[in-house]
């Protein structure tokens, strides 16, 4: 085994875990949607940078429903190494229509943003959930809640079924503020983020922000080639070296 062997290899490496993260990511359909009776009816999906898209940005999809902004992003999108999905709800518990305090709305309010055709592989993957209560009005009848699914049938806002490959439950602001998740599924996939609420006080702001992020370890030839088995030979050409000197 040759240095220059030895060189290649680290260098085709190096070039292979480049290409692999810092590869531009691709936007999937990205879609939101919005019930206003606790999850029994959801508006029809608006489509990202459809004509109920109050955002022109690539990737952004804002949506005002009474005192609720409603804002979701793909947060760079899906690539073969990450995909992100972040949702947020804020609310100043003024209607922006009409300028009027809001009621609290004893059902709550519930939101999904979905993602497919995910790139991210190959399993086994991480989702790392980052849910955070921003902003919790006084006197809310029930606690905030974010829950994801993943759906290896590709399907949009998909939470049933058999194809569910991870369903992370419902997730609350007192559990961690980062929460992982292990499962497997084969390009390409969906993802669906969840957030609902309480019913709230009027006059009182609320905001919530549930970011999704999907990683896959580095390549296992990039880590072999980096940590591993090669440097044995490495280490075998410069203890001939020595010994050649040494003679």
């Amino acid at each position: 085994m040759t240095m220059n062997w030895i060189k290649r290899t680290l260098v085709a490496a190096v070039a292979v875990a480049a290409l692999s993260f810092l590869a531009s990511p691709a936007h999937a359909t990205f879609q939101l949607r919005v019930s206003v009776d606790g999850g029994a009816n959801f508006s029809a999906p608006i489509q990202d940078n459809s004509g109920l898209d109050e955002n022109v940005n690539p990737g952004v999809i804002n949506f005002t429903i009474g005192g609720f902004l409603v804002t979701a992003t793909t947060s760079g999108g899906t690539s073969g190494s990450v995909s992100t999905l972040d949702l947020q709800i804020q609310s100043s518990g003024v209607d922006f229509t009409t300028g009027l305090l809001t009621p609290g709305n004893p059902l709550g309010i519930v939101v999904q943003a979905s993602m497919n055709g995910l790139l991210t592989s190959p399993p086994p993957l991480t989702l790392i959930n980052r849910f955070s209560d921003v902003t919790l009005p006084p006197g809310a009848d029930a606690l905030p809640q974010a829950r994801t699914w993943i759906d290896q049938g590709n399907g949009l806002f998909v939470t049933t079924g058999g194809g569910i490959k991870l369903d992370t439950g419902n997730l609350s602001p007192s559990a961690p503020a980062t929460t992982s998740f292990v499962f497997s599924a084969n390009t390409q996939y969906s993802i669906t983020s969840q957030l609902s609420t309480g019913a709230y006080a009027a006059g009182t702001s609320l905001g919530l922000d549930s970011n999704d992020r999907i990683v896959v370890p580095a390549p296992a030839g990039v880590l072999l080639v980096l940590t591993g088995l090669p440097m044995v030979g490495l280490g075998t050409w410069l203890r001939r070296k020595r010994n050649r000197i040494a003679a």
